[in-house]
C-alpha cells in the first residue's frame, strides 16, 4: 500500500512539472536558433504556405559600394574584383589623377560591369560640366563630403546651378556628418550654443535648404577596447524618419577599415562586425551601403586592398563575404518598404536604446503583437505592395557609460533570445533570412515563434500567413 502511494505522489509530481513547464513564458530563457525549427505544433501539422514572388517597390534596389579612397584609376582587372565582391557603385574617383579621357575610359569600363560611378566634383565653379557628364555609367557627382552648417548656404546655390546645367538623371552627391562630431565641424566655428541640436540645426537645415536626392552619412561605431560610439542608433533613427518623411532613400556608409582618430583608432571589422553593421543599416531602412575605405596611402590605414599592389586584403575579402550574403535576399529586401523600427530595452538601462525617442508604439508593429527578449534587439518594420509585414531583428548589444566621455561607452554584445508574438491566428510559419540563407521557423506549442539573435547579428523575419 505505502509503494501504491509513493508511485502516485511521483506520477502527480511528473504532472505538475509538466504543468510548469508548459506555462513558463518563452521570453524567460527562449533557446532555439534559426537554424532549427522550434517545437513542432502538437494540434495539427500545418502545410508550408506559398510565398508571393518579390516586387521590387518603385524601382527600388539595393546598391553596395566603395570610397575610393586615395586610388582613382580602375582598371579591368579592379572592376572584375567589385564585381565578384558585389560592390556596384564607387564613390570619390578624381580626373585630376585620371584626365578627362582616363575618367570616360573608367565609365566604360564601369558601364561593363554594370558599376554607376560618382566622381568628385569638390569645389566646382558653378559653370564647368565635365566631358563625361552624360555617361550612361555616371550616377552623378560628389559635391561635398561632410559638411558644416555654414556651407549648406553655398551647396543650395551650388544646387541650383547643378539642375539647370547638368543631365536630368545625374545626382548632386552629398554626404554628411555623423552626429558624433565637435559643433565647430557641424555648426561652424561661431556656433550658437542654444542652436547644437544635430536634428533640428544640422539634418533639418541641410534638408531645407539643399532639398537632396538622398540622404547619405558616414558613421564608424567601433572603437577598439571594445568601445563603441553611443549614438549610433539615434543618428540611424534619425536620418532613417527624415528619409522617409520626404521620400528619398537612406545611404549609409560603413566601417571596413581601421584607422585613427582624434579619440582613439576605429577597429578593422571582423566579418561578424560587418555583417552587423549592415543589419544595423537595414534594420533603419537603408537602401545603399557603402565600404569605407577601398585603400589610402596612409600608413594609419587598414584598407580593403593594399594601396601599392592593389591586392584584396582580409578586409576586403569580409566584405566580399557579407556583400554576397545580402545579394542572394536583396529581391526579397527590395519588395518591402521601412515604416519605422521598435526596440526592446531588456534591462531598461542600455543608454543607446535610451536615446531612441521615435520608436514605434506596440499597436504600430503590424502583425507583431509583441517582442520579448532576454537581450537588446533593434527592429524594423517593413510592409510590401500587398501590406503584408516583415521585420529586420537585429542585436543591439549593452552599453554602460563611460564617466565624461558622453562620445564613448563601453560594448558588449552576446546572443539574445527572442520570442515573437503575431496578432493572427493563420500564421503558423515564418520565413528568416540570415546570413544570406533562408529557413522556415514552425510556430510552438504555445502559438509563439523562437529565435536566437546572434552576438552581432540580425535577420529578416516574414511571416507566412495562410490566405
Amino acid at each position: 500500500m505505502v509503494q501504491k502511494v509513493q508511485i502516485k505522489r511521483i506520477a502527480v509530481v511528473f504532472v505538475l512539472v509538466a504543468i510548469c513547464l508548459s506555462l513558463v513564458s518563452c521570453a524567460s530563457a527562449p533557446s532555439v536558433s534559426t537554424e532549427t525549427v522550434s517545437q513542432p505544433l502538437e494540434t495539427e501539422n500545418y502545410p508550408i504556405p506559398a510565398e508571393r514572388e518579390p516586387v521590387p517597390l518603385d524601382g527600388k534596389k539595393l546598391t553596395i559600394g566603395i570610397w575610393c579612397g586615395t586610388h582613382h584609376d580602375f582598371f579591368f582587372a579592379t572592376m572584375m574584383l567589385l564585381k565578384e565582391a558585389g560592390i556596384n557603385q564607387i564613390i570619390g574617383p578624381d580626373d585630376l589623377w585620371t584626365g578627362e579621357d582616363g575618367m570616360l575610359e573608367m565609365l566604360d569600363r564601369a558601364e561593363q560591369f554594370g558599376i554607376s560611378v560618382i566622381p568628385n566634383l569638390r569645389g566646382w565653379d558653378l559653370n564647368e560640366v565635365p566631358a563625361y557628364a552624360d555617361h550612361p555609367a555616371l550616377q552623378g557627382f560628389l559635391m561635398w563630403d561632410e559638411p558644416s552648417a555654414t556651407d549648406f548656404d553655398w551647396l543650395a546655390d551650388a544646387k541650383e546651378k547643378f539642375r539647370s546645367l547638368m543631365p536630368e538623371d545625374k545626382v548632386f552627391y552629398v554626404n554628411l556628418f555623423p552626429q558624433p562630431c565637435s559643433y565647430e565641424s557641424l555648426y561652424g566655428e561661431n556656433y550658437d550654443s542654444n542652436a547644437v541640436n544635430y536634428e533640428t540645426n544640422y539634418v533639418d537645415v541641410f534638408l531645407r535648404k539643399v532639398q537632396p536626392e538622398q540622404l547619405s552619412v558616414d558613421y564608424y561605431p567601433l572603437m577598439e577596447g571594445n568601445l563603441i560610439r553611443p549614438s549610433y542608433y539615434q543618428n540611424l533613427e534619425t536620418l532613417a524618419y527624415r528619409a522617409k518623411d520626404n521620400d528619398i532613400p537612406l545611404e549609409v556608409t560603413v566601417q571596413n577599415s581601421g584607422h585613427d582618430t582624434t579619440d582613439g583608432r576605429y577597429v578593422s571589422p571582423s566579418v561578424q562586425q560587418l555583417r552587423w553593421q549592415m543589419a544595423v543599416a537595414m534594420t533603419y531602412g537603408a537602401s545603399t551601403l557603402d565600404h569605407y575605405i577601398f585603400t589610402s596611402h596612409e600608413e594609419t590605414y587598414a584598407p580593403m586592398v593594399d594601396f601599392n599592389t592593389l591586392k584584396p586584403t582580409e578586409l576586403f575579402e569580409n566584405a566580399k563575404t557579407v556583400d554576397l550574403e545580402l545579394r542572394a535576399w536583396e529581391d526579397v529586401y527590395c519588395s518591402y518598404r521601412w515604416i519605422g523600427s521598435g526596440k526592446v530595452d531588456a534591462a531598461g538601462s542600455n543608454m543607446m536604446l535610451l536615446r531612441l525617442t521615435k520608436s514605434l508604439s506596440q499597436d504600430q508593429w503590424g502583425v507583431l503583437s509583441t517582442v520579448e527578449s532576454d537581450g537588446d534587439v533593434i527592429f524594423g518594420i517593413f510592409e510590401n505592395a500587398y501590406g503584408e509585414n516583415a521585420y529586420m531583428i537585429t542585436n543591439a548589444g549593452s552599453t554602460t557609460e563611460i564617466p565624461g566621455k558622453d562620445y564613448l561607452a563601453n560594448f558588449e554584445i552576446n546572443d539574445a533570445n527572442v520570442c515573437l508574438h503575431f496578432n493572427v491566428e493563420n500564421c503558423h510559419y515564418l520565413k528568416v533570412i540570415s546570413g544570406g540563407e533562408s529557413k522556415h521557423v514552425k510556430q510552438s506549442a504555445d502559438g509563439t515563434f523562437q529565435l536566437t539573435i546572434p552576438a552581432y547579428g540580425g535577420v529578416f523575419v516574414i511571416p507566412l500567413i495562410e490566405n
